[in-house]
């Protein structure tokens, strides 16, 4: 190659590593000066479990498991109520 093909294809390379490294910078435009707080969201309250049989019966499904075996699982988890409280900087569950 001679010099003059290098130099034709340096520039554009060169070019396009600096607009895929501009593109990928993070700049929120106050340059560091962000004094206000962010507030976060709380995970504070109950939470239900929902669909635990079903997701039971997923996760099974693919197992050595009958599907005989899999219906009487679920059936026994029907009537289970899980729940998840969180308060402060500790998590109670309860059936």
């Amino acid at each position: 190659m001679n010099i003059k093909r290098i130099k034709k294809y340096i520039l554009p390379i060169f070019l396009s590593f600096a607009f895929v490294l501009t593109g990928c910078s993070q700049s929120n435009g106050n340059n560091g000066n962000n004094t206000a707080q962010k507030e976060e969201p709380s995970l504070e309250g109950t939470w239900k479990v929902k669909d635990l049989p079903d997701t039971i019966k997923q996760h099974l499904e693919g197992t050595a498991v009958s599907s005989k075996s899999i219906e009487n699982i679920k059936k026994e988890f029907s009537d289970v109520n899980l729940t998840l409280t969180i308060k402060d900087n500790n998590a109670f569950y309860s059936l």
